[in-house]
């Protein structure tokens, strides 16, 4: 089994301004999120993923004390598959993570936070795992849309 981490190439998004209060729209639907905050960290923005997730059809596994996340459609065990492993260092940062598919394992260019007891994920991550295209409107609203609707 290659357990090599591939690593993938810096994203990075210009800076629109996310409202506080911001609206998530997945597919077209507004959708609620436990958390309304967004922020960019390294350049690149994270979201609130768990509401988010659910909505494109996942099931979220989340194991903060073990430090790791599933996420997956029908079963843990299939090939969609997606485990999010991360550790933290004596400040409470994050300092190793990734994400494997399948048997590949993936780097995370901007790293996981976990606020509020919410993990956020970077944008990439929504795109490159899970094939989703984001954009962020003028008004600060964020769009995120799925080809495996």
């Amino acid at each position: 089994m290659d357990t090599t981490i591939k690593q993938s190439a810096k994203f990075s998004v210009s800076r629109p301004s996310i409202k506080q209060n911001f609206s998530v729209y997945v597919n077209g639907q507004n959708i609620e999120t436990n958390v309304y905050q967004s922020y960019y960290q390294d350049s690149e923005l994270m979201l609130p993923a768990g509401s988010i997730l659910m909505v494109l059809g996942f099931n979220v596994e989340f194991n903060h004390k073990d430090n790791y996340t599933k996420i997956y459609k029908t079963s843990y065990f299939d090939s969609d598959a997606i485990l999010i492993r991360y550790s933290f260092d004596q400040n409470g940062d994050v300092s190793f993570f990734y994400y494997s598919k399948g048997a590949e394992y993936f780097s995370i260019n901007t790293p996981p936070k976990i606020l509020a007891n919410e993990l956020y994920l970077p944008v990439s991550f929504f795109e490159k795992a899970l094939g989703c295209s984001v954009s962020i409107s003028d008004k600060g609203n964020i769009a995120i849309n799925s080809s495996n609707k």
